[in-house]
């Protein structure tokens, strides 16, 4: 019960927008129009719209703002500040289900307390080893689906999740560099291509509570493979 609790607490943002909340959506928008907006919103949705790029710098006035949703629109380009700009109120950012083809880490930058990111659904296909470098404070990713080409784990020791979504992402084992992560509570690997489940795959993530494994290749688990998992 203490853990589900947990969980349902860390992810409230997911399901709740802090008022004043700017909603834009629906509306065939191609740029964000802050005319007449009070500076103290704290949530913007300009999903399913148009937009082909998100510049950063759109935020300056909002030096309040929690929460930005810019899923479901067309975007292939998410520009970082030229003018140095921080939200250090800004905890989640949803830019799923886009045509994104990298992470846009230089323009994360602006946001230094980003909690919750959400990429699924785009068009990525690589993880650079500095992706994320400047949200240390990052406890959920969800980065799966996207079609992923060579699955480059360095990234991992950027941050120390709480949740990692990775389902889609055409994985062919499980990440050792995930071992990194041991606050890990919720894990999906879930639709990947995965065929072993080697000793110790999971032996530093003690706090790992939930995890997926469906739809993979898998032809054999080792005995110790959820060794040190405990709470699974």
């Amino acid at each position: 019960m203490a853990v589900s609790l947990d969980l349902t607490q860390q992810f409230r943002l997911h399901h709740f927008s802090p008022l004043p909340h700017l909603n834009c959506s629906g509306l065939g928008h191609t740029n964000l129009n802050v005319e007449g907006v009070v500076a103290d919103t704290k949530t913007i949705t300009v999903s399913y719209n148009d937009l082909v790029e998100f510049d950063v710098d759109n935020l300056e006035i909002f030096v309040t703002l929690v929460k930005l949703e810019l899923q479901m629109n067309n975007l292939v380009r998410v520009l970082p500040s030229k003018i140095n700009l921080e939200i250090s109120t800004m905890e989640y950012i949803s830019v799923s289900n886009n045509k994104l083809e990298i992470v846009p880490t230089l323009a994360f930058k602006a946001f230094p307390n980003l909690k919750y990111l959400l990429m699924h659904s785009n068009n990525i296909q690589r993880i650079e080893p500095t992706d994320f470098r400047f949200n240390p404070k990052l406890w959920y990713l969800q980065f799966g689906p996207n079609p992923i080409t060579n699955f480059n784990e360095e990234w991992m020791g950027n941050v120390n999740l709480t949740g990692l979504g990775l389902q889609g992402c055409g994985l062919r084992q499980v990440p050792t560099n995930l071992q990194r992560m041991t606050g890990l509570m919720l894990l999906d690997l879930s639709n990947n291509l995965i065929n072993t489940v080697s000793s110790n795959s999971f032996n530093k993530l003690t706090s790992l509570v939930y995890l997926l494994l469906s739809t993979n290749r898998i032809e054999f688990i080792d005995k110790a493979a959820f060794k040190g998992a405990t709470k699974l």
